[in-house]
């Protein structure tokens, strides 16, 4: 499955699937017609402690007939760029520059990563402060990267520290063409005007980190265009995060997926649909076929 040429990765959250499972739904991802699966946070992080884990997980890979094309990296307080705990930066940018050798090995071409809200959301730690600790972790991270050739991708969110002007900012400090942006459309929605769209709704974590007022972005893609590699793709109401299905929300596809066509460095498009398929029925087949049909 391509998308403008470019290839389509796909998340699936696989923290919901028994280990011995995995290759029959990589498998269901490969005869509805997709070729690339990302590696998750939630796999990179068990990668860089069990390299057994790795092995098969590589084995299962090969044996589905698929590849893996992406990596997002493991996130959180204690692994976002922001981190400024001085105890964990140290060994959380070791971890950060393993995790891009695996991906450089395993032939990923990307690695989207967080800025990161934790500590401004428990602690409203100053955005400066949280911008300088970005700032030294991707010197670190940057040249790195660019040796291994894999291109570091900071992913817009709905938080102060996380919005489209913060990853522009670090996108421009460094001009790099190891660092880009993941540009994610259903945070992106959740920022958007709109007609008739009113702050009263948006969900309690919106109203608690926004201290009530959410900063709206108009056009978060046209902004960070010149430094798209990739893009998670997922819908949502335009008032909380539900890496819903595309046409189950609010996202004009039409108008995205033109923009996103013509950024210059794009590179690949993700699926970000990660609902509990137990609870959601959202399979594998579901999931292709509505790409297939979003990119026809």
């Amino acid at each position: 499955m391509q998308f403008s040429g470019h290839p389509v990765s796909f998340f699936y959250p696989w923290r919901f699937v028994s280990r011995e499972l995995y290759r029959s739904v990589m498998v269901d991802f490969r005869d509805h017609g997709a070729e690339n699966l990302v590696i998750v946070q939630e796999w990179m992080e068990r990668i860089l402690t069990d390299h057994v884990f790795y092995l098969d997980l590589l084995e299962m890979v090969r044996d589905a007939g698929m590849k893996l094309f992406e990596v997002h990296a493991p996130n959180g307080p204690h692994w976002d760029l922001s981190c400024v705990f001085e105890g964990r930066r140290g060994p959380m940018i070791e971890a950060h520059k393993r995790a891009l050798c695996y991906a450089a090995e395993t032939g990923c071409r990307t690695y989207t990563i967080h800025i990161g809200a934790g500590q401004y959301n428990r602690f409203r730690m100053p955005i400066p402060k949280l911008r300088e600790a970005a700032l030294r972790t991707l010197d670190e991270l940057v040249p790195h990267a660019e040796k291994l050739g894999v291109v570091i991708a900071v992913e817009n969110s709905f938080e102060p520290p996380n919005t489209p002007d913060e990853v522009l900012f670090l996108l421009e400090h460094f001009s790099s063409p190891s660092l880009g942006c993941c540009y994610d459309a259903g945070h992106a929605n959740i920022m958007a005007p709109a007609p008739g769209k009113r702050q009263e709704l948006y969900c309690s974590v919106m109203k608690e980190i926004w201290d009530g007022h959410v900063v709206e972005y108009p056009d978060a893609l046209g902004k960070l265009a010149p430094y798209v590699v990739t893009a998670h793709l997922h819908d949502n109401d335009g008032y909380r995060d539900a890496h819903a299905l595309p046409g189950s929300g609010s996202v004009d596809w039409h108008a995205i997926l033109s923009k996103l066509a013509a950024c210059p460095r794009l590179i690949s498009v993700q699926s970000e649909v990660h609902c509990d398929r137990a609870e959601n029925e959202v399979t594998p087949g579901r999931i292709c076929r509505k790409f297939a049909e979003l990119f026809a």
